[in-house]
């Protein structure tokens, strides 16, 4: 089910690239090659959050020991995978505080008190559900445009590198395309619009 979703959202990429739409002057902007009040716009301001409704979705797992980094879990031991599990969160929730529209999707099902303590004033969580990955990224895209996103991030949970510049720049690129996948290390991106 992945595979069938990046697939998917490969096409849709190559679809738009084909067919690039006239930038609107606020798109310029956020490209920063348009001045507004003497000053440039840089790519990583959010000049979209009154206009267009934007989410981020952070997938997570409780941090259960043997439940997270169970390959590393295998060198140092479940307890000490998931301290460094929990640490890796914290970093990347610390750093994506300043987005307002954030939902912390968590597995298994039954971890809503043990994800209560990562959320902040204007998060929200909710189970990933059943399924594969694909299924549950599916699902996640899904909700967030049937309650009126217009431009939804997911990314993973132990992807501490990621900033809030991050998400605001794939939004903004989101203007212009369909799907955005971001390049990481260990994780991907991935936006549609």
């Amino acid at each position: 089910m992945l595979r069938k979703l990046l697939v998917e959202l490969v096409h849709r990429i190559i679809r738009v690239r084909a067919r690039p739409h006239k930038a609107t002057p606020i798109q310029r902007m956020a490209q920063g090659s348009v001045s507004h009040n003497g000053r440039t716009c840089l790519p990583s301001t959010s000049i979209y959050a009154s206009f267009v409704r934007q989410k981020l979705i952070i997938f997570v797992k409780a941090p259960r020991p043997g439940f997270v980094k169970t390959r590393l879990a295998e060198a140092v031991g479940p307890e000490k995978a998931c301290v460094a599990y929990t640490k890796l969160v914290t970093t990347l929730l610390d750093r994506l505080g300043p987005i307002k529209e954030v939902e912390l999707r968590f597995a298994p099902d039954d971890a809503a008190s043990q994800i209560a303590p990562w959320l902040r004033p204007t998060w929200t969580a909710a189970p990933q559900g059943g399924g594969d990955l694909g299924e549950r990224l599916r699902g996640a895209f899904d909700d967030a445009f049937a309650a009126g996103c217009e431009r939804v991030t997911i990314i993973g949970s132990d992807c501490p590198a990621i900033t809030a510049n991050d998400i605001v720049d794939s939004w903004n690129l989101l203007a212009q395309y369909d799907a955005v996948l971001g390049p990481a290390t260990m994780a991907v991106i991935g936006s549609l619009l």
